[in-house]
């Protein structure tokens, strides 16, 4: 990963929550190059994350991630805010 100047990131100095979404955004561009239609399952992907980082999530990347996506989230994790959204 490279910062805005061109500098190396090393992952280790990343938060919890920017680790989820480098996570997801590798799973993501494996699925698009592997070109197959895969099932998506995603394990308490918001755990980690602020609400800004949440809603993008929650309207951006699941509704498109695959033509099948299983979610498994605790029950603080989606909650009304989230599903009003949809």
């Amino acid at each position: 990963m490279l910062n805005d100047f061109g500098n190396e990131i090393p992952k280790e100095s990343l938060s919890a929550g920017e680790r989820q979404i480098y996570a997801i955004a590798m799973l993501d561009a494996l699925a698009k190059t592997s070109s197959r239609k895969l099932p998506m399952i995603i394990d308490t992907p918001l755990g980690r994350l602020d609400s800004k980082h949440r809603k993008k999530l929650v309207e951006n990347y699941f509704p498109s991630a695959s033509h099948q996506v299983i979610i498994l989230s605790t029950d603080t994790e989606i909650g009304k805010t989230y599903l009003a959204s949809k």
